[in-house]
């Protein structure tokens, strides 16, 4: 699921940004918009490659450490 997103972003990002004429009709937004959503996904991903939810799920309450794996 993550890297689904995180491909669908970065797809987005670049036809975003190879065509020039959208640009003016929103295209800046779409790429900000993609590029947080890469950036998050990517960081989502590696919380859950390193398994950092799982140990921190003593210290942290459950709601808190299941989030970034049901995102």
């Amino acid at each position: 699921m993550c890297l689904c997103v995180q491909l669908f972003s970065l797809l987005t990002f670049i036809c975003a940004t190879v065509w020039h004429e959208f640009v003016p009709l929103g295209g800046g937004w779409v790429q900000f918009v993609a590029m947080i959503a890469f950036i998050l996904t990517t960081f989502l991903y590696m919380l859950y490659i390193f398994r950092v939810t799982s140990k921190l799920s003593e210290q942290i309450p459950f709601k808190f450490t299941v989030s970034p794996t049901c995102y």
